[in-house]
């Protein structure tokens, strides 16, 4: 199978609702099939990215709302640190 098969099969899944892009500062991308709001937790380390879940941010977005003038149409939150299979490679 070719990478531009795979990629191709990507953006139509994307176009459905299947799957959702996640892009970084360093033009790398990576897809999430959980299209389910929820957050993400990256090891600054290895990588690594894993799903967490939390009450709903929808009081930030109205305070943005309200402090911009921007219509709110989406959020990302992730946060960074070490996961345990690399804070274990530390010591």
């Amino acid at each position: 199978m070719s990478v531009a098969t795979v990629y191709n099969n990507l953006k139509m899944f994307m176009e459905a609702g299947m799957v959702r892009e996640l892009t970084y500062g360093d033009s790398s991308s990576r897809f999430d099939a959980n299209v389910s709001d929820h957050y993400h937790v990256i090891c600054q380390q290895c990588g690594k990215i894993e799903d967490f879940s939390y009450p709903s941010l929808r009081d930030v977005e109205l305070h943005a709302e309200q402090a911009t003038g921007f219509k709110i149409t989406g959020l990302r939150m992730e946060l960074h640190g070490f996961c345990k299979s690399c804070r274990e490679k530390q010591h």
